[in-house]
């Protein structure tokens, strides 16, 4: 299926960035079963956390990453996916 549409804004930005790591900041989601999450122990799918299992998070302003425990997941139903992606990746 073709869609003509501009892209502007953040997912312009993505869209137009070479960099192979781009992160999401603020709310966000869904995120996908099967996305895979960095835990002091090396990286889980996100449908395997448990609560009290920390994971990483990346600070722009620090440029450092630290491990903090999410007090939970949370967990809702999606009728529909889109994947956005660029040249670069």
């Amino acid at each position: 299926m073709q869609i003509d549409y501009h892209i502007s804004g953040t997912f312009g930005q993505v869209h137009r960035d070479t960099n192979p790591y781009i992160f999401c900041m603020g709310p966000v989601g869904p995120l996908s079963c099967d996305t895979e999450v960095l835990t002091p122990d090396g990286w889980i799918r996100i449908d395997s956390w448990e609560p009290g299992t920390a994971i990483a998070q990346y600070s722009v302003l620090g440029e450092e990453v630290s491990f903090f425990a999410p007090k939970e997941l949370i967990v809702n139903d999606c009728d529909e996916f889109i994947h956005f992606s660029n040249l670069h990746r």
